[in-house]
This record gives C-alpha cells, sequence and structure tokens, in this order.
C-alpha cells in the first residue's frame, strides 16, 4: 500500500503502469503511431483478462474497464446515476429496477482506506442506492439478484459521469463473437487515483464472480481480445 500513497502526484502513465505491475499485469504505453495517445493495461482478475484505457464518448474523455464473459442466456444490464429528468422519465413507463438493501454484510475493510467505515454511514449508503441509480435490464429478478451483493455496491457511487453494464455486441461499439458479453464501467476523466483504480478492479472481479454464483458464466476463457 506504501507504494500506492507514494504515487500522488504523479503522472497517468505513472501510476497506470505502478497499478498494472502491482497486479502482475501489462502496461501499455501511448503509442503514437498506432493511434494510441493514452496508456493502455491489462490484469488477469481471477478467471479473467480486465482491459483498461481511456475511451471517447459524446465528446467526454473517460476511464474504460472491460471484460468479457460467456453469456449463452443473455443475462444484461444497464446502470447510471439518477438525473434531475430521471422522476420525468419513470412516471413516463421508464423501466427502473429496485433492488432494496436487504443485506448490510459484515464490516469490511475497504480498498485503500486505514480504518474501517463507520456502520451507520455503510447502512445509509447502502440505503440510498436505488435513490442514486437508474438500473434497467431484461430480467428483472436477476438484476437484483447481482446488485443484492453489497460488495458490489459499496464499489460504486455516483460521479459527475457513470455507466455499469453488461452487454452483448454493439452495432457502433465492440463486436462481441456469439454468446459473450462483456462487463463494462465508464467514469469521466482519465483517472489516476491508484485506489480508486484499485476499488474498480476488485468491481470487475466481485462482478463476474457473482455471475458464476448464478450460474450466468463459468470462469472459462472467451478468448476474445479487446481492441
Amino acid at each position: 500500500m506504501n507504494f500506492l500513497k507514494k504515487l500522488i502526484g504523479s503522472t497517468v502513465e505513472e501510476v497506470w503502469k505502478a497499478v498494472a505491475q502491482s497486479r502482475g499485469g501489462t502496461y501499455f504505453p501511448p503509442a503514437v503511431l498506432k493511434s494510441q495517445l493514452y496508456p493502455r493495461m491489462s490484469v488477469q482478475m481471477g478467471a479473467w483478462p480486465v482491459v483498461v484505457d481511456v475511451a471517447h464518448i459524446d465528446k467526454m474523455t473517460l476511464t474504460r474497464f472491460r471484460s468479457a464473459f460467456f453469456n449463452e442466456s443473455g443475462f444484461a444490464f444497464n446502470l447510471y446515476p439518477k438525473s434531475p429528468f430521471s422522476n420525468l422519465g419513470i412516471a413516463l413507463g421508464m423501466q427502473d429496477i429496485e433492488v432494496g438493501h436487504p443485506d448490510f454484510g459484515p464490516h469490511e475493510l475497504m480498498f485503500g482506506t486505514d480504518s474501517y467505515l463507520d456502520l451507520e454511514e455503510a447502512r445509509r449508503k447502502r440505503s440510498e442506492f436505488d435513490e442514486q441509480y437508474i438500473i434497467q435490464g431484461p430480467n428483472p429478478e436477476q438484476v437484483i439478484r447481482f446488485f443484492r451483493n453489497y460488495r458490489i455496491r459499496d464499489r460504486l457511487h455516483p460521479v459527475q459521469f457513470l455507466r455499469f453494464e453488461a452487454r452483448a455486441s454493439e452495432i457502433l461499439g465492440d463486436r462481441l463473437p456469439p454468446g459473450v458479453s462483456k462487463v463494462h464501467y465508464l467514469e469521466i476523466g482519465i483517472l489516476k487515483d491508484p485506489e480508486r483504480l484499485g476499488v474498480l478492479f476488485e468491481l470487475m472481479l466481485e462482478s463476474l464472480e457473482t455471475l458464476v454464483e448464478m450460474g450466468v458464466t463459468t470462469r472459462d476463457d472467451t478468448g476474445f481480445l479487446f481492441p
């Protein structure tokens, strides 16, 4: 943990290289000749490679986490923060799945913290989950089961822009093989906080392990490589 604290004030390249190496991953520096203007890293999290890079979507610069998994059942979800217009959309029939907060789980030490979170504060944050996010998906029961994992909920927090989803191929995005989907996380800006990057790696792993527990996927390697 000490080496991460020493990265405060470092460049994005220095932070990403150190985070990738600390997790036994691979760091790819910017390569202008290949039109790769920003760094990229790939880290093996359990059975799944997780790729982190920088994406430009709707004139925004975003840090992107992606990992592919087998998904014959078509499990999917889309989560993003509520906005001032969300209630109007819900009133007009837009889907918003309510997860509830049936568990509070053991009081765990989160990545990068020096002490345990206050229990009441953890409960407050978890009880506000449905108030903070729009959650959509074709199978609400599965989506609720997925997000009732408090370890997934605790690694999310409302930011200026966030999108967290599981989905198959996109017309204008990743072209995934049949039966393969991705867990996809987007956060605004180019992240250079090593603690936040670590939390998001753990979010990806926890999400994929939860899908295994749900019987949605397996720990088999899809062999798919993100461009």
